[in-house]
């Protein structure tokens, strides 16, 4: 199994798929920003997309550093008293999975020094060190919102301002080597710091949401199947991890694996436990 970035893609499409439309039923306008569109139209496209690809021409902060990690939306209220505001997706379904690591560890003694205890895994939540720096640094964090979705959080979905989400720790090398997906430095959030859609647009913006449309809204995420770390997490390792994130305010969590695993552990094979 390969946690690769197209999977990932696919999750944010996903939520995007679901998120947009319920926005924009609760009297939001939506505009679309981000790489893609900053981009449409130049005559100078395919050069500029063949440096995005390359890291070493994001070695420094600058104006394609900015283009690459713009965040994906620009929306407006229809009360137009409120400014717009910028808003990126974000999508995980490779929870930190075992609540006694060393690297859980290392991320509760971070969560400690930034006051944002407690910290459990389904809490942790990662974007992009270089997206959240774009995101912090060159776009005004009180009107930059990041929603975020994941299945191991109770929640599901976190919907936050840059400026007001908590973060407890930031990768210092230029790659991750020990990490599940594409090794790409991260920075974590406290997903449960942050505020619900429903409780984001009401305290923002005076916007009652739906109940029917917003359990509808979760109920997407709910489907994502958890996926296994590469390499460093075996699969009886990977369901045990799975049956105490059910226990822990998750009973929807369901893992992606091989045919042949789910029968070892979940049709009476040898080592089902129900």
């Amino acid at each position: 199994m390969v946690n690769s970035f197209l999977d990932r893609m696919d999750n944010t499409k996903n939520l995007d798929e679901a998120l947009l439309p319920f926005l924009e039923e609760h009297g939001f306008q939506i505009f679309p920003f981000g790489q893609t569109t900053l981009l449409a139209g130049s005559p100078i496209l395919p050069s500029l997309k063949r440096l995005l690809v390359r890291d070493y021409a994001f070695n420094t902060y600058g104006a394609g550093f900015m283009v690459k990690f713009a965040p994906d939306y620009i929306c407006l209220h229809e009360n137009t008293k409120v400014e717009p505001f910028f808003l990126d997706t974000k999508a995980s379904v490779i929870p930190i999975l075992f609540d006694q690591s060393t690297y859980m560890q290392q991320l509760q003694a971070g969560a400690k020094k930034a006051g944002c205890l407690p910290l459990t895994r389904c809490d942790v939540g990662e974007i992009e060190r270089e997206a959240w720096d774009v995101y912090t640094k060159f776009f005004p964090p009180s009107r930059m919102a990041i929603c975020f979705a994941a299945p191991y959080n109770p929640r599901l979905i976190s919907m936050e301002w840059c400026a007001k989400t908590p973060t407890f720790f930031r990768f210092a090398e230029d790659r991750n080597e020990v990490a599940g997906g594409s090794g790409t430095p991260h920075v974590n959030i406290h997903l449960g710091k942050m505020r619900t859609p429903d409780q984001f647009l009401k305290e923002e913006f005076s916007v009652s949401v739906d109940a029917d449309a917003y359990s509808a809204l979760i109920e997407v995420v709910k489907t994502w199947k958890i996926q296994k770390p590469n390499g460093r997490v075996n699969w009886s390792q990977f369901v045990g991890a799975l049956r105490r994130i059910k226990k822990e305010g998750c009973p929807w969590v369901e893992g992606q694996m091989p045919d042949e695993v789910r029968k070892l552990y979940y049709t009476e094979g040898p080592l089902f436990r129900s």
